[in-house]
């Protein structure tokens, strides 16, 4: 089987195309999940596309791809890590 030949500069795509995909996971989900880091709830971040952590003092941000909580605390990453750098 061959793939046509793609040429996406003449492709006709809506604005927002590579936005971050709606998370879409059940409340009965939220209820049971846990951070692997502290064992504290965990809260959509709808904007960004991640699961944070409730716990001020942990506050891990763990990745959501292709609909799929990666609870790994070696995947997570801290709010600081994510700010911009100002100096």
């Amino acid at each position: 089987m061959t793939l046509p030949d793609l040429d996406f500069d003449d492709m006709d795509v809506e604005p927002g195309w590579m936005e971050v995909p709606p998370i879409s996971l059940s409340p009965q989900f939220l209820e049971i999940a846990a951070c692997p880091a502290c064992r504290s709830g965990l809260a959509i971040d709808y904007e960004a596309g991640t699961l944070v952590c409730l716990n001020q003092d942990c506050a891990l941000i763990y990745p959501v791809r292709d609909g799929i909580p990666i609870l790994l605390i070696d995947e997570a990453r801290r709010p600081e890590d994510l700010a911009p750098d100002h100096g």
